[in-house]
């Protein structure tokens, strides 16, 4: 159970902050009640545990905007990549 702002330390005064984490705890209890009913645990399988990471802190993480493309053929089917025409590659 998370008990203090994992973001600021325990003494968070920001609004943001709060509803961040606020809605995350929410989520939490959703996600933990699922995997105990569903496989008989008290533990979450995180699908995609960077987003959480940025969710809890941004600040750990560094991340770009752009537009996301999801591979449907070949070798990389299902990944996601960022398309970015102003970057070359190579």
């Amino acid at each position: 159970m998370w008990s203090r702002c994992f973001g600021c330390g325990d003494k968070c005064n920001s609004s943001n902050c709060f509803d961040r984490h606020s809605y995350l705890l929410k989520i939490r209890e959703v996600y933990f009640n699922y995997h105990h009913d569903a496989y008989n645990t008290k533990v979450v399988y995180l699908h995609d545990p960077i987003a959480m990471l940025a969710a809890i802190n941004p600040s750990l993480i560094t991340y770009e905007e752009g537009a996301i493309r999801v591979q449907k053929n070949g070798i990389t089917r299902g990944l996601t990549l960022l398309y970015n025409k102003q970057k070359r590659v190579c």
